[in-house]
């Protein structure tokens, strides 16, 4: 089983002549996976799925967890495409 922790989150979305700013997280989280929007009409506007970090309260389940690293890598390239820096773990 594979899953997804990550350390560092966008600061924002502008960016200097480096590109966009990461800002470290105090320790790092696990993944829980994308939110969609609510609202349906909102889909096909731009919008993106929202990135969601497994918290012990909200998700009494336990994190999330792959099967395959490929599968778990896949997540990790959405990820970085928005901005995170995460990593895949063996458990």
């Amino acid at each position: 089983m594979w899953r997804i922790l990550v350390t560092h989150f966008p600061e924002h979305k502008g960016g200097g002549e480096f590109g966009p700013s990461t800002r470290a997280l105090s320790e790092p989280r696990l993944f829980y996976g994308f939110r969609s929007p609510t609202d349906r009409g909102r889909w096909g506007r731009g919008n993106v799925a929202e990135v969601v970090l497994y918290s012990e309260g909200k998700h009494g389940r336990g994190p999330k967890t792959w099967t395959t690293r490929e599968a778990a890598e896949r997540n990790v390239h959405h990820l970085i495409a928005r901005g995170y820096t995460a990593r895949v773990e063996e458990i």
